[in-house]
């Protein structure tokens, strides 16, 4: 089993989206990868099939290096729903977000230098199976899927050894509506705590 960070967030971050290719399609299991993470909890969905005065959840991990010298490497990433799916596999992406869908995704294979800060935006990282014409779900549909908490695991390796470890912070806002037909939303709350490092291993069961 994963370790699960609850990790509920303060800071409200306009960041492009992220997402992934030929790489999201939801697995039923997980096979970790070892070695250094970055861990983090955030929730993303609404409230809509139970609530009437609707909640909507948007999280946001950034993460940055901290080294003034050695350079961080993604290798890669995971997003896992807390029914254990994985909703996402693979590199980090760089996306093209010009409006309410993802136009344009190519994988972040360069090194992260020094001081350098990057982000996920979850709610770019939910594939879109019934869209032939795009990859990725739009924001609406994102926000239309019943509210769920997502761990993200950042696997990545600094060029020194001696390197300070890569940091971030996972944030979540939380918006509402007054009804379905009221599409105006509302800051509710905001919250940020940092993502944890952690060193996978594997071992017998």
């Amino acid at each position: 089993m994963k370790r699960i960070i609850a990790v509920m967030l303060a800071v409200v971050l306009v960041v492009g989206g992220l997402g992934g290719v030929a790489y999201a399609q939801i697995n039923s299991s997980h096979v970790p990868m070892t070695g250094q993470k970055l861990v983090g909890w955030g929730s993303q969905g609404s409230t809509a099939d139970t609530d009437p005065d609707i909640t909507t959840w948007w999280t946001c991990f950034s993460f940055t290096n901290p080294d003034c010298v050695s350079e961080i490497k993604i290798l890669r990433i995971y997003i896992i729903r807390q029914d254990d799916t994985v909703l996402y596999e693979g590199p980090l992406l760089k996306q093209i977000c010009p409006g309410d869908e993802v136009e344009e995704s190519t994988p972040w294979t360069e090194p992260m230098q020094p001081h350098e800060i990057r982000a996920i935006d979850l709610g770019r990282y939910f594939p879109d199976p019934d869209d032939p014409d795009h990859e990725w779900m739009s924001w609406q549909e994102v926000n239309s899927l019943v509210h769920a908490g997502y761990t993200v695991e950042i696997f990545w390796k600094a060029s020194h050894k001696k390197g300070l470890p890569l940091i971030g912070y996972a944030t979540t806002v939380k918006f509402w509506r007054e009804s379905p037909g009221n599409l105006e939303n509302g800051v509710e709350s905001a919250f940020s705590t940092p993502m944890v490092n952690l060193n996978q291993m594997l071992y017998p069961r």
